[in-house]
C-alpha cells in the first residue's frame, strides 16, 4: 500500500508520522493529514461508568474471512481465560457473520 501511495495524486493518512513517512518516500503532490474525528471527551460519559468485569472487544467486518477467523480465535482465547478463572466478557461486533460463526457464538451462552 505504501508503494502504491507514492504514485497517487493525493494520499490521506491519520497520523503525523504516516504523513512524514509518505513525504520521505516521495509521495505524489498531496499528503493530507485527516485527524481521527472521535474525541475522547465525546466518549467519557457516553456509556456510563466502566463495567466491573473486563471486556474483550472484537470489531470487524465478519464476512471478511481473516476477521471471521480472528473472531473465532477470540472465542477460543475467551474460553482459555475462563478456564484459568479470569473473569471477563467477550463482545464481538460486526456485520456479515456467517451462520457457522453465529452458531459458535450462540453455543457459548
Amino acid at each position: 500500500a505504501e508503494r502504491q501511495a507514492v504514485r497517487h495524486h493525493s494520499v490521506w493518512c491519520v497520523s503525523e508520522d504516516d504523513r512524514a513517512e509518505y513525504q520521505r518516500r516521495g509521495a505524489a503532490a498531496s499528503v493530507t493529514l485527516v485527524p481521527n474525528v472521535a474525541q475522547r471527551s465525546w466518549l467519557e460519559h457516553a456509556a456510563g461508568p466502566a463495567p466491573d468485569t473486563p471486556t474483550l472487544l472484537f470489531t470487524g467486518l465478519l464476512s471478511y474471512l481473516p476477521n471471521e477467523r480472528a473472531a473465532e480465535f477470540s472465542l477460543v482465547f475467551s474460553d482459555q481465560l475462563r478456564a484459568l478463572g479470569v473473569p471477563h466478557r467477550l463482545v464481538v461486533v460486526g456485520r456479515g457473520a456467517s451462520s457457522e460463526l453465529l452458531e459458535k457464538m450462540g453455543a457459548r451462552e
